[in-house]
């Protein structure tokens, strides 16, 4: 055995001393476009091993084999391998900057000024994730999902890695409704060179990489000499598009209508004095003017936004130090009125040469950010957009003076529709939010030998988060709790202070055996601490809008708060191996460990008193284009074959979860005492998600036309669940691992260089995804959650993001109709069976009782898109560029949440302008039923009316640039552009846009909430090289 082992390694290792006899490829570089020969372009043929092509474009370059690659790159070219084929001659042709990928470049990530970098990568990375922004206030971010969804009940958003250091990107509900605490808001894109989207086997970041990871790359100093760039910009937020809604002459219509047959104290107080009294003379109706307007109130609650932004970034150093360093500021005011927001940022990393073989980096950032909110979404009390929409347009913001003068200082109060004014939400407010987030890192490297060397990342990051809200008393409806208690105004305090301290030591070793056998190797151990703390305080009734702190409250205070710790510890190895780069194969063992996995989690390794999760991966490649028998194939110029298979986690647990312990309790405002929070969980263990990828990449045509396809297969399993309780423990449901789903799919992206010509040059990129989510098993088989008014199936054989409601079949235009229906619906306030009649709905009785009930509810739609993709096109003409990017979806449901109220009838809040066509007499087709007040029938629960087609496509962006030279000493040139955001959709989607989320988890996707929608936006920009 022995012997043949010898055998095998003196054959695998012949190559070694034969390729030290020197070989040499010759050839000649020429520009794609004209065909001229360039001078100064690197040739090499591995590391250590390069010449420059002379005045004719010629190379001669030595080589260890003819079987290996080429590697051509040059300062405003698009750098190119290319395959040897057993070649001695190679002549090659490159293209000019203008066919760079529109992810680099001018035209990048780094150049949308985007506050949060996510909100950025809408329109640059459309094809490599799901990108859904969260609506359009400033900075909230967007949604990511790489690959469909990998959780249900824990974070699903990629890990995001900056510099190295793991970021702890904990999303935080803030107080202010639709407004989610979004650490990446910190991060300047401007400060960003470079994003890599990691989709497959993560299993080097361990029980933190089964959502995928973003690896980030901040700017750092390059040249000894300096470079300083200012940028400026400015931009404008336009109104968004929003719902129609019924017009003051409709709404009259409507709500006599409403009230026709109703003896609410309401009704009879307005037939003799109030909206429906006609008498213009103010001697006998002092309220007429009040009345009789025909306001627009999204007048009053939006506007044009507008933002600035101002950054001074500075580049230099020398041969022992080189740094960058950048400053910016923006600041604006958003969509909506009263709400601004201002950050001040800096980024600053060092690069420095300590001694021949010992090198330090260092980096620090600091971010300042204060803003002004309000509370968006579907909130009848405090959503100042909201109450724009069904406030009586009948009104204005204004009080009347007895004859008949507005009074333009003096706001109305709740109307008698007990409507809030959203005026009085915009100017008595006293709303703010400040964050702080400081980042420190410095990772000193030993360079032991050529081929050895060792390194220490350390890094800690602290953010910081204070808020302050008030909803006034004045102008606003009191609200009732479920205890009965009337609160006429209400005041919250949050503060939440995140910390991060984090290690990453290894040992790398890396070495080329006689140009033909590469190994790259290294072993690490990586530590993360996490400390949370929050404090929470909310009270109501201050007794005035002038007392607007939480310790004047009165009634219904409430505080809460939390500090954990969350541990990590990691042991990693990794290895690679190619050869001539034709043939790779790596793999990586990583071994994790945190404080929140139960003591007596299964799986995994027990050791070091814990439990810890192992994620391996492993893959292989095969460049085919390198081998020999390819060289007839003349039309592709590359081909590689991949394949990968792995494991990683998800350790996004609560850290409390695994231990029992009370919590206090206040029994309907009367008296205090303790009751069970939580039961122990010493089972509790991370998700696990296995990851196959199979996928091929191509090049043709003389490196005009790139293709790349992927095949994945992801299985998750393990899942957080929720599951029921012992009933003697006083709570319902507890979380336990006992979940799985899977997602299938594929990526394709392609990169053609259509149009080459002199000065005019067309590239384009298309990138588009399909997966499909499945859940293959489930604690009790199905579970039904309720989210805004709907519900959400989740069950075994369905995916996730599946609607459950009812059916229906338009509305009964008569009343012969509705009683040979036989249809019969429970009205719980008069506890008994109602008959249908004309105008009511028609819900589908599936379960054939003709009782429509929730036994007759069944899927109704699915918030999974079938392709979602990018599409993006870069022309240039001479310095001229202009950009143009669409993105896409295809296949998925919406639950129109917001337009579900607008069409309720249920109350006298104004309704859409669909409600004008409501169902009014005998006969009528129509697909909105009728008019009654508190809806006894029913007709607006939650079905498929309100279930659309999210459908789209978009014309993200068009950016037009111009590239310039001065001849002057002190600016050498710059950059001046022009862009338009979301320019037009096209949609059958009836809300304002189709691309919306309604929080973080998978289990609210596709929900329209009605927060601040996305609208068309412009912004110009100046970029100055001093």
């Amino acid at each position: 055995m022995k012997r043949h082992i010898a055998i095998f390694l003196s054959c695998l290792f012949i190559p070694v001393g034969t390729a030290v006899a020197q070989e040499y490829v010759t050839g000649r570089v020429t520009d794609a476009t004209t065909r001229q020969p360039l001078q100064g372009v690197s040739v090499a043929s591995g590391p250590g091993i390069s010449v420059l092509t002379d005045s004719n474009g010629v190379y001669r370059v030595p080589v260890v084999s003819f079987d290996g690659r080429l590697q051509f790159s040059n300062p405003g070219r698009v750098s190119r391998e290319a395959p040897l084929q057993g070649r001695q001659t190679l002549d090659v042709v490159l293209y000019s900057n203008a066919f760079e990928s529109l992810k680099d470049g001018e035209g990048s990530l780094s150049s949308t000024n985007s506050m949060s970098f996510d909100e950025g990568m809408a329109a640059r990375y459309g094809g490599d994730i799901r990108v859904i922004q969260r609506s359009n206030m400033a900075g909230v971010g967007a949604n990511l999902f790489i690959r469909g969804y990998h959780s249900l009940n824990l974070n699903s958003q990629p890990l995001i890695v900056i510099d190295g250091v793991i970021q702890n990107t904990e999303y935080v509900e803030s107080v202010f409704q639709g407004f989610y605490i979004n650490p990446l808001s910190n991060i300047d894109c401007n400060d960003i060179e470079k994003v890599v989207v990691l989709k497959n086997a993560t299993a080097i970041y361990g029980s933190k990489g089964a959502n995928g990871a973003l690896i980030i790359t901040t700017k750092r100093g390059k040249s000894v000499s300096t470079k300083i760039d200012v940028n400026i910009s400015c931009g404008f937020d336009f109104k968004p598009r929003l719902p129609r809604m019924l017009s003051a002459d409709q709404f009259r219509s409507y709500a006599s209508e409403m009230l026709k047959g109703t003896v609410s104290g309401l009704a009879a107080a307005d037939k003799s004095e109030g909206f429906l009294n006609d008498e213009p003379d103010l001697s006998k109706n002092i309220s007429y003017n009040t009345y009789h307007n025909n306001h627009d109130w999204t007048d009053d609650v939006y506007r044009v936004g507008n933002h600035q932004y101002y950054g001074l970034n500075v580049e230099g150093g020398d041969d022992i130090a080189k740094y960058a360093l950048s400053v910016s500021y923006m600041m604006g005011k958003g969509q909506i009125k009263e709400t601004d927001y201002d950050r001040l940022s800096t980024h600053f990393n060092a690069d420095v040469l300590l001694s021949k073989r010992i090198t330090l980096a260092a980096g620090f950032d600091f971010t300042y950010i204060t803003r002004q909110l309000v509370d968006a979404g579907v909130n009848e009390y405090t959503s100042a957009p909201y109450l724009a929409l069904i406030k009586s347009p009948l009104l204005t913001p204004y009080q009347y003076t007895r004859d008949g003068r507005e009074y333009t200082t003096k706001l109305s109060d709740v109307d008698v529709f007990g409507i809030s004014n959203p005026t009085s939400l915009l100017t008595d407010v006293v709303n703010k939010y400040t964050q702080y987030r400081f980042g420190a890192n410095i990772m000193p490297r030993w360079a032991v030998t050529d081929n050895l060397d060792l390194s220490l990342r350390l890094a800690y990051n602290m953010n910081a988060v204070k808020e302050h809200y008030y909803s006034p008393l004045e102008g606003v409806a009191p609200q009732t709790d479920a205890a009965g208690n009337v609160w006429e105004n209400t005041v919250k305090d949050q503060s939440i202070n995140q910390g991060s301290f984090f290690i990453d030591g290894r040992v790398h070793f890396h070495k080329l055996f006689g140009g033909i056998h590469g190994l790259d190797a290294a072993i690490g151990y990586r530590m993360q601490k996490n400390v949370y703390k929050s404090n929470y305080g909310e009270g109501h009734n201050t007794g005035s809008d002038k007392v607007v702190n939480l310790s004047a409250s009165l009634d219904g205070k409430m505080v809460d708060g939390r500090k954990t710790t969350v541990n990590n510890v990691a042991l990693y190895a990794q290895a690679s191996y190619n050869y001539l780069d034709k043939y790779s194969v790596w793999g990586v063992l990583t071994a994790e460990s945190c404080s929140t996995f139960g003591k007596k989690a299964d799986g995994g390794l027990k050791m070091f008193d814990g439990v810890w999760g192992v994620f391996p991966s492993v893959g292989a490649s095969w460049n085919i284009a390198s081998e020999r028998f390819f060289k007839p194939v003349t039309f592709i110029d590359d081909m590689k074959l991949r394949v990968e298979y792995g494991l990683s986690g998800n350790d996004a647990l609560n850290a409390v979860n695994r231990f029992s312990y009370l919590q206090a309790i206040n029994y309907f405002g009367v008296a205090n005492g303790l009751q069970i929070g939580n039961l122990d969980n010493q089972k509790q263990k991370w998700e696990t998600t296995s990851k196959f990828n199979v996928g091929l990449d191509l090049t043709m045509l003389n490196d005009r036309l790139s293709l790349s396809f992927d095949y994945f297969h992801h299985k998750t399993t393990d899942l957080l669940m929720l599951s029921d309780a012992d009933l003697l423990t006083g709570i319902s449901s507890r979380l336990t691992n006992g979940g799985s789903m899977t997602n299938n799919g594929f990526e394709v992206s392609v990169n053609a260089r259509l149009l080459n010509l002199r000065k005019l040059k067309w590239n384009s990129e298309l990138g588009l995804s399909h997966y499909k989510n499945k859940l293959t098993s489930l604690p009790g088989g199905s579970q039904i959650l309720n989210v805004a008014g709907g519900s959400i199936l989740l069950q075994e054989g369905s995916s996730v993001g599946t609607f459950y409601g009812y059916r229906t079949e338009s509305v009964f235009a008569t009343e012969e109709e509705a009683v040979a229906s036989g249809l019969r619906t429970w009205n719980t306030t008069k506890s008994q069976l109602l008959d249908y009649h004309a105008g009511d709905v028609h819900f589908v009785d599936l379960d054939g009782n003709s009782i429509i009930d929730e036994d007759d509810r069944t899927v109704i739609g699915n918030a999974n898109p079938d392709i979602t993709g990018s599409w993006g096109n870069r022309l240039s003409y001479g310095p001229f560029t202009l950009d143009v990017l669409f993105s896409f979806s295809f296949g998925a449901d919406v639950y129109n949440y917001q337009r579900h109220m607008l069409e309720s009838m249920t109350n006298l809040q104004n309704q859409s302008a669909a409600v004008a066509n409501r169902w009014k007499y005998e006969g009528q087709q129509t697909s909105i039923p009728r008019a009654v007040y508190g809806d006894p029938m029913r007709n607006s629960r939650f079905s498929d009316r309100f279930i659309e087609s999210a459908s789209y496509v978009k014309l993200k962006e068009v950016r037009l640039s111009y590239q310039f030279q001065l001849p002057w000493h002190f600016i050498s040139g710059g950059l001046a552009w022009i862009s338009v955001g979301n320019l037009c959709t096209w949609t059958r989607y009836l809300g304002s846009d189709p691309e919306v989320s309604y929080g973080t988890s998978p289990l609210t996707q596709g929900i329209d909430y009605g927060v601040s929608p996305l609208s068309r936006n412009m912004q110009i920009g100046l970029k100055l090289n001093l």
